[in-house]
């Protein structure tokens, strides 16, 4: 029987390391929350009751964009300079071909994030020219909903993969720094 992520998150809660991966699991809660938050922003804009309601829900989505793109990078530098890192120096058996993987994963967020900045761009310009925004709001709603769901994927498939070993490092190797390496991805 497979465990409920409920159980399985109080499985890595009462490991006595948990301290090693509480700010690291937080950050992928976080980004649940503010994709959850973004598509209600979207949501709002797009069932507005009016044009100019419209607008003005769809003013804040340029600010929710520019927030989820700098802690993402962010996250991401740390997992590609630090974490990652780590956990191949000392499990490269179990993370051979998860780089290659997450990889491909980035490149596929990468791209559902640019097309989301580009209907908020579009959604701003139909603003500015006092255009009903309701019907590029639907659109960005999709999308959001699209990366939300990729998000969610990806950070399930990172913890499956990385918990457990992480956990599992002596104290000593867990909390070296790990050498930095190349640019941050996504």
């Amino acid at each position: 029987r497979m465990a409920s992520e409920r159980e399985v998150v109080r499985r890595w809660e009462a490991h006595p390391a948990f301290h090693r991966i509480r700010a690291w699991l937080d950050a992928h809660r976080w980004f649940g929350s503010h994709m959850a938050a973004f598509a209600l922003a979207a949501s709002d804009a797009a069932n507005a009751d009016s044009p100019a309601a419209a607008r003005g829900a769809a003013a804040r989505l340029p600010a929710l964009l520019e927030d989820l793109e700098l802690r993402l990078e962010a996250h991401s530098a740390y997992e590609d300079s630090r974490l990652f890192p780590m956990l191949e120096t000392a499990f490269p058996t179990e993370l051979a071909g998860a780089q290659a993987r997450y990889e491909g994963q980035h490149r596929e967020l990468d791209a559902c994030l640019e097309r989301v900045a580009e209907d908020i761009a579009e959604l701003g310009v139909r603003a500015e020219a006092g255009d009903d925004v309701r019907p590029a709001a639907r659109r960005l709603h999709g999308r959001l909903a699209r990366l939300g769901s990729q998000l969610r994927d990806h950070f399930v498939d990172e913890e499956q993969l990385c918990v457990d070993l992480w956990l599992s490092m002596p104290e000593a190797d867990a909390s070296r720094p790990a050498p930095r390496m190349g640019k941050a991805r996504l």
